[in-house]
Parts: structure tokens; C-alpha cells; sequence
């Protein structure tokens, strides 16, 4: 197996950047934007007591680390975000080491790095004080922590599984800001199953054996380790009890029996029954609703702040502006494009990879399908903004893909399925609208676009993977290269550039503001 020599030169440049670049105004906006108000003051209320200021719905970690933000630079927007944007870097950061050790080439690591904070869904939550940037980072730490543990197992004396130990304690810690974060855990888990036995038939074992050692080995690190790390993170809790909702929820009675060691876990377990019915029965209406179904294509973002000021500094509610007169300011967390839609038509490349086992592929898809899959059959509401975790996974897989497509001749297929499929179905739709005498929605015939090509893309690339098996793997004119990703991070980089006022919450003249309203589900 080709060993990859340490460096830290791409991934500490990553991490330069990406702080530059989620610190920069971070301040701004200078008020309280979308669910800030909910964990803003959870986290105040928990550098007061130590627990939350009534009922809260997620489990503490990620408050915590909005409320060391606080702590460290004050009461104040910029306090608020610091600990996200922080968690964002790193992230990007992680992000640029999974790569490299997948595809040991520095240049794809610090592209996809790139790649990752030019996203308008990951940036916008890194600058939010909201929990799901921290719930990436652990997965993302979780992921690098696996592959780590893999490559050390095929050496011959591996030794004691500390890498393994310590993605349990990471992806533990993703639980511990926001349950879905088990979602990560369990694809890990599969994952970690998958090769534990391909290793040991690999080495000659029976299967029925080889399975059942690698489920021990799965449950043991990260199934006992992940409990146990999410089970401190409620610590404080314990310990200021009297001050929770469920110590004071009955009164005076409740505190006082909270002082006995076992009524202060009991009521532990009855405030999980209460997050869980909160959960499972919550069936309230919201205009920025967005089934699992939308994400990829980023149909219905949601916005975070909008204030249009007028010249008496007056907003369109009556009440004074927070920014400059005269101007409109909007946050709005929709996903760079170049990624999203490119995505589209890399991962059927990755996922044909994954097919003839090429083991990069795998981790990147498992953790993809496990954080968007069971979105799919959830019925309460949920939004766009819940993808972000699968971002830095979304961009892995790009990468993948854009490595496999280092070749001209499997790139033929590709391009030429992806514009014949998005054509063909774009022509489809827009003769469709004018026969039915329906005025054509701009957003209709890129959905359909995209959905033919994805389709051309999967049968293009597997015409061309077909033809390079049947020549015996031989591929002329291949190259090290990285030209497809460059294409996707110089796309990038102009959307970044044109979407950055309402990434960042610029002031501009409202007509400017709304010139990046692409589709209505974006208003």
C-alpha cells in the first residue's frame, strides 16, 4: 500500500483561509439572526447556572461551545458566532486531510478544502451561532479518525486501536450536540464493519467469524465509547439540577428530591422523553420548510436575515434599521451551485468507483447516504439548513469523482451524456410549458436540466467505464491532473464572489439584493 509522508503545509493553509474568511465580519449582522435567539440565550443562561434557561430541545455540547465563544470574546454578535466560525475552519481543514489521505495529492486537498468554504450552506451556518457547524466538525473529525485507524491496520504490528477510540469519542461528541448526529455514527459504524471483515477474509478467516469479531470491534469503540462521551456532555446537568426544567418543572418537590443521586438520573431520563416527544410529534407549519428531497438541487433555502431600510431609517416594520439607511441587507444560506448541481453529475462517477471497489469512494458515500437518507421518510418539518453536515462528505465525493475523471477518455462520456441528457430534458420542458399555454418557471426547467443530466452523466460514465475494462484497465492519455476540480473551484469562486452580499449581510440598494433571487423558492 502506497504510505502518504505527513504534511501539514495544504491543510494548515486551509485552515488560514477558511478563518479569514468565516471571521471576516462576523459581527455583522449586529443583531440576533434566525434561531440565534433560541442558542444565544441558552448559552448565556448556561455561563450563568450551568443548564439551560427552561425547556431545550438538543443536547447541551454544542451550546456549550457558542457559550466558550462568549466567554472568550464577549456578549456580543462576534462572541455569539467565534466558536462556529472556528468550528467551520477546522472543518475545512479536516476536510483537506481526508482528502489527501484518500487521494494523496495536495493540490485536490486544498481544492476541495476550497471548495468547502466557498459553500453558501456551510459558510452561513459557520457564521451563525446555531449548532450544526459543530455537529459537522465532529463528524468530519470522526471521519479522519477512521481512515487514520484503517491505514494503521495494514501495517503489520498495529498496535492498540487508539485512532478507533478516538472517532467513537468524536462522533459521540456529534451526538451530543444534536441527535441526528446518530446518523453518522451508525453509517460509521457499517462502515467500520464492512472493512473489519473485508480485512479479515482478506487474511484468510471464515466469514461467519470475520463478522462477528468486527461487529464486537464496532460496538466496543464506537458504539460503548460514543454513549459514554455523550452521556458527560450532560454532566452539568446533573450537577445543576435544580436549576433544569425538569427540577423545576414541579416545583419545589422535584428540587429537593434532585438532591438524592438516582432522582437526579431519573429525571435525566424523563427530560429525554420529553426532547423525544418534542421530536417525533412536532407538525408545525413554517414558510421555509424543505423536505430532504429539495436539498440537493437547493430549492428552497432558508433566510436568516432580511432588513430593507429605508432613507428615514425606518424598516419595512416600522421600527428603526439596525443597518445603513437606504439600503436592503439579507442573509440567506443557499448552497453554492457549482458544487451542488456539479454534484450532480460527479457522484454517479464516485458511486460507479464504489462499485468496482475502489476504496476511496466508500467512506464519503456511506456518510452521505447515512445523513441524507433517513431525511427522506421524516415526516415533521425540517429545513435546508439540516444538510449541513453532508457538505464537507458532498465535497469529498467530488473530489473522488474529479480524480476517476483525471482521464480524458473517461471524461467523454461524462460531458457528452451530461449536455445531451440536460438538453433533451430542458427542451422537453419548455415545449411542455408553452403547448400546455402555462407560463414557464425558470426553476421547473433546471430541475429538469438537472435531472436529465444526472441521468445522461451515470450512463456516459459507464459506457466509458465499460470501454476501458474491456481494453484491460489501459487508458490512453491518462494524466495527473486536476483540471475537472479547478473547473468547479474557479465556477465556485465567481458564484462565491456574486453571492457573497448575501452570505455576508452587505448592504446594497435593495435592486441589487434582489438581482440574486434566481428561482421564487430563494425569496
Amino acid at each position: 500500500m502506497r504510505r502518504t509522508r505527513p504534511t501539514w503545509v495544504v491543510p494548515t493553509a486551509v485552515l488560514l483561509a477558511g478563518t479569514v474568511l468565516l471571521v471576516a465580519r462576523l459581527g455583522q449582522p449586529a443583531d440576533l439572526v434566525f434561531d440565534e435567539v433560541y442558542y444565544v440565550s441558552d448559552a448565556r443562561a448556561m455561563l450563568a447556572s450551568g443548564v439551560e434557561d427552561g425547556f431545550a430541545v438538543h443536547p447541551p455540547l454544542g451550546k456549550w461551545l457558542i457559550a466558550a465563544g462568549i466567554a472568550l470574546a464577549g456578549d456580543a454578535p462576534f462572541g455569539w458566532r467565534l466558536s462556529g466560525a472556528l468550528a467551520g475552519a477546522v472543518t475545512a481543514m479536516l476536510v483537506a486531510l481526508v482528502v489527501r489521505r484518500l487521494a494523496h495529492r495536495d493540490g485536490l486537498a486544498g481544492l476541495a478544502g476550497l471548495l468547502l468554504l466557498l459553500d453558501g450552506v456551510f459558510l452561513v451556518q459557520a457564521r451563525t451561532a446555531m449548532l450544526d457547524v459543530h455537529l459537522a466538525l465532529f463528524v468530519v473529525l470522526g471521519a479522519w479518525l477512521l481512515l487514520r485507524d484503517r491505514d494503521r491496520q495494514q501495517q503489520a504490528s498495529a498496535g492498540p486501536r487508539w485512532w478507533l477510540l478516538a472517532a467513537g469519542a468524536a462522533f459521540g461528541a456529534a451526538v451530543a450536540v444534536k441527535w441526528s448526529g446518530a446518523l453518522a455514527l451508525v453509517g460509521a459504524g457499517v462502515l467500520v464493519l464492512v472493512w473489519e471483515t473485508a480485512r479479515a477474509r482478506g487474511s484468510g478467516r471464515r466469514a461467519l467469524p470475520a463478522f462477528g469479531r468486527a461487529t464486537g470491534t464496532v460496538a466496543a469503540y464506537l458504539g460503548v465509547v460514543a454513549v459514554a462521551v455523550y452521556a458527560l456532555s450532560w454532566a452539568p446537568w446533573l450537577v445543576a439540577f435544580e436549576h433544569t426544567f425538569t427540577g423545576t418543572e414541579r416545583g419545589r418537590a422535584a428540587a429537593d428530591a434532585g438532591h438524592v443521586v438516582g432522582d437526579r438520573f431519573g429525571g435525566l431520563v424523563r427530560y429525554h422523553r420529553q426532547i423525544a416527544d418534542f421530536h417525533l410529534k412536532l407538525d408545525a407549519d413554517h414558510p421555509y420548510r424543505a423536505p430532504a428531497s429539495t436539498w440537493p438541487l437547493q430549492l428552497r433555502p432558508v433566510v436568516y436575515h432580511y432588513e430593507a431600510c429605508g432613507p428615514d431609517g425606518i424598516d419595512g416594520q416600522g421600527e428603526p434599521c439596525v443597518g445603513p439607511d437606504g439600503l436592503t441587507s439579507e442573509v440567506v444560506a443557499v448552497g453554492n451551485l457549482a458544487l451542488w448541481w456539479g454534484a450532480l453529475v460527479v457522484l454517479p462517477v464516485t458511486v460507479a468507483a464504489a462499485v468496482r471497489r475502489d476504496r476511496r469512494a466508500g467512506l464519503p458515500l456511506a456518510l452521505l447516504a447515512a445523513q441524507f437518507l433517513p431525511w427522506l421518510v421524516v415526516a415533521r418539518p425540517i429545513f435546508s439548513f439540516y444538510a449541513t453536515p453532508l457538505v464537507p462528505f458532498l465535497v469529498v465525493a467530488v473530489a473522488v469523482g474529479c480524480d476517476h475523471l483525471d482521464r480524458p477518455a473517461r471524461r467523454v462520456g461524462l460531458l457528452a451524456g451530461t449536455l445531451a441528457g440536460a438538453g433533451v430534458t430542458a427542451a422537453l420542458s419548455v415545449a411542455i410549458d408553452a403547448a400546455s399555454a402555462v407560463e414557464m418557471d425558470p426553476s421547473g426547467v433546471a430541475v429538469a436540466a438537472l435531472a436529465g443530466g444526472l441521468l445522461g452523466a451515470a450512463a456516459g460514465t459507464a459506457v466509458d467505464l465499460r470501454s476501458e475494462a474491456r481494453s484491460g484497465g489501459a487508458v490512453p492519455g491518462a494524466r495527473h491532473g486536476s483540471a475537472l476540480v479547478v473547473v468547479l473551484a474557479l465556477i465556485a469562486v465567481t458564484l462565491f464572489v456574486y453571492f457573497a452580499p448575501v452570505w455576508y449581510g452587505l448592504p446594497l440598494p435593495d435592486e441589487a439584493i434582489r438581482a440574486r433571487w434566481w428561482f421564487d423558492g430563494w425569496v
